[in-house]
């Protein structure tokens, strides 16, 4: 078992930072928001509703099955997570250097549309 997952530390290694970068930049718009209520929550919430949908793809996708009538509603999450990283630029009260944290946002959405289509469809590279 140790030796197989030895084997894919890269991967491993790289999901944790996917996690950790995830949580963390959600965070720091969180903290840094002057914003109250339902606003702070649109402001700070692109980086985990990312991670979430592709956590749910792939739990979809684990149960051996093909989904492919879920690509539909996963897409529209997908566009609905884009535009809140959109809305983030419009409420957001802090200062602007923090949405530079966006370009790590670009490619997790990316990332997730590739890999959560895969998962959920079944055709794996």
């Amino acid at each position: 078992m140790i030796d197989h997952n030895i084997n894919n530390i890269w991967e491993i290694l790289f999901n944790l930072l996917y996690v950790a970068l995830s949580i963390a930049i959600s965070l720091l718009y969180w903290y840094k928001d002057n914003n109250k209520g339902f606003k702070r929550i649109i402001v700070s919430a692109h980086s985990i509703y990312i991670l979430l949908l592709l956590g749910l793809a792939l739990i979809f996708g684990d149960y051996k099955g093909t989904y492919k009538l879920l690509l539909i509603p996963f897409n529209l999450l997908l566009i609905s997570a884009a535009v809140s990283i959109i809305l983030s630029f419009r409420y957001f009260t802090g200062s602007r250097w923090i949405h530079l944290a966006h370009l790590w946002n670009i490619p997790a959405l990316i990332w997730t549309y590739f890999i959560g289509g895969m998962s959920l469809t079944g055709d794996w590279l």
